[in-house]
């Protein structure tokens, strides 16, 4: 992992442990305020990916920060092509972080 987004919850250079990628709509739902990691694509760029909290409201996705200062804003996006907005690629499930020591 790498950035401050999450602190305290991980921190800058530990691993995370991912699940495997959720396949449908049901299993994304119930993702719904869970810590994932996201692959997010925008036209013309390459895929972005991301450890946040996700917040699903029909098509529309909100990855937010899991630090709540309010320092890093929420990432808006798709769960489908749609101009103007990144699309959610991919998300898997975040099981747990491991130190490094």
């Amino acid at each position: 992992m790498d950035g401050d987004s999450a602190v305290p919850v991980a921190l800058d250079g530990q691993f995370l442990i991912v699940g495997a990628p959720v396949r449908g709509r049901e299993e994304l739902r119930a993702l719904d305020g869970a810590p994932v990691f996201a692959t997010v694509e925008s036209s013309g760029s390459e895929p972005e990916r991301y450890f946040k909290r996700l917040r699903l409201a029909g098509t529309v996705v909100v990855l937010e920060s899991i630090e709540t200062s309010g320092r890093f804003p929420p990432i808006v996006c798709c769960l489908t092509a749609s101009p103007g907005l990144p699309t959610l690629v991919q998300v898997a499930p975040v099981k747990g972080g491991l130190f490094q020591c």
